[in-house]
């Protein structure tokens, strides 16, 4: 079913479906990973890093789990440089209201 939410984007549908196998399976890496990437996409980073955390334990550096930390850090920053521009607009609106 992971599968399946993680095509619809549906990132909450996506935790909870592997939540579900990873207290089957602590060990389920394909659960873990889909989880920590819609982690990512919720901005829900520590959550992520807890999974890619247990990921690198799991199983030896690869390609797909350098894919997520590098995913993750580009996440990180253009989720940042949005943020910005949103606090830079607010707080511009407010000093043109004085």
């Amino acid at each position: 079913m992971a599968f399946i939410y993680n095509k619809k984007k549906d990132w909450k549908s996506v935790i909870s479906s592997c939540t579900k196998v990873i207290e089957f399976d602590s060990n389920n890496t394909k659960a873990l990973y889909r989880r920590s990437l819609a982690f990512i996409n919720l901005s829900k980073y520590e959550y992520a890093d807890n999974d890619i955390k247990i990921l690198e334990e799991l199983i030896p550096r690869t390609k797909e789990l350098e894919d997520i930390i590098s995913y993750m850090e580009n996440h990180k920053k253009k989720n940042k440089e949005n943020n910005e521009v949103v606090y830079k607009k607010m707080f511009k609106k407010y000093i043109e209201s004085k």
